[in-house]
């Protein structure tokens, strides 16, 4: 039944799903190449007043404040379109917001990992080993935050919690895994990235 709570619960963790995979899309494309874009100018901007570590989180704050307002506006349109409940409106809205921090973490810390300052194709950037594993990760993060919220709305549908309280306790558990992953997507590779440029600055 297309009407079914059980068939708008799929549909509302797969809305949730297709606007994160844009979202990795672009942070793939378009932001895990900046660090390596700087080319040799990136050494040049080590001579200004601001440390690498402030140009890269720049980056950073510059690819969630720019991918935010677009993937947060589609999923909150979608979402009206969808006519969602007002529990899977705001965990898809939750969710697709931390992602912009997740993927924009990913791909500037792992492009500041892998950085390619040689060649000034963003396209064959993206394509190299760094690009790869940034497009992993990216997918690995979705399937877990998709997942765990689609299982948790699934389950109760089909009433598989015997009690308020039981479902609210879920509902906290998956909203930490999202959480949990989200900051751990940040800081890891962030830190990775910065520890490298920094090394390799040295």
């Amino acid at each position: 039944n297309f009407f079914s709570d059980a068939y708008k619960s799929w549909v509302a963790g797969l809305n949730v799903a297709a606007c994160s995979l844009i979202l990795a899309t672009l942070t793939s494309r378009f932001v895990f190449p900046l660090i390596s874009l700087e080319g040799v100018r990136f050494w040049i901007l080590g001579l200004a007043p601001v440390t690498l570590r402030q140009i890269t989180w720049q980056k950073f704050w510059l690819s969630v404040s720019i991918t935010a307002p677009f993937t947060v506006g589609l999923i909150v349109l979608s979402n009206v379109i969808l006519d969602v409940d007002a529990l899977r409106f705001a965990l898809a809205v939750y969710s697709v917001l931390l992602a912009n921090f997740a993927l924009a973490g990913l791909a500037v810390g792992l492009g500041a990992l892998y950085p390619n300052f040689h060649e000034d194709n963003p396209a064959r950037i993206v394509s190299g080993l760094g690009g790869t594993l940034n497009f992993l990760f990216s997918v690995a993060y979705i399937v877990v935050s998709v997942s765990a919220q689609m299982i948790i709305l699934q389950w109760h549908v089909l009433e598989h919690f015997t009690s308020a309280r039981q479902f609210n306790l879920a509902l906290g558990a998956v909203v930490l895994i999202i959480t949990v992953a989200s900051a751990a997507a940040v800081v890891i590779p962030m830190r990775l990235g910065l520890r490298n440029l920094e090394y390799s600055e040295m």
